[in-house]
């Protein structure tokens, strides 16, 4: 089976696919930018799409949390 992958090194975009639930991988850190890798899905698809067109609805406090928690998976490798 091949899996698909989503990657992007957005900070907010990772913040609200991790609210949301999706499945993330790994991070990517072998250039400069770290790059969320996440299991591409249908539902990921619709997350991204809403985020991108201003419809994502999510609670403040779940967003500061979410991104709290990038920063802290961004520097566990250091």
């Amino acid at each position: 089976m091949n899996m698909s992958i989503y990657r992007s090194s957005d900070l907010l975009t990772m913040a609200v696919l991790l609210v949301k639930k999706n499945k993330l991988l790994s991070l990517d850190r072998s250039n400069k930018r770290i790059v969320f890798e996440f299991e591409r899905t249908p539902y990921l698809d619709t997350c991204v799409q809403e985020l991108r067109l201003g419809e994502s609805r999510i609670e403040p406090s779940e967003l500061w949390a979410a991104i709290r928690r990038c920063k802290q998976l961004l520097y566990e490798g250091e």
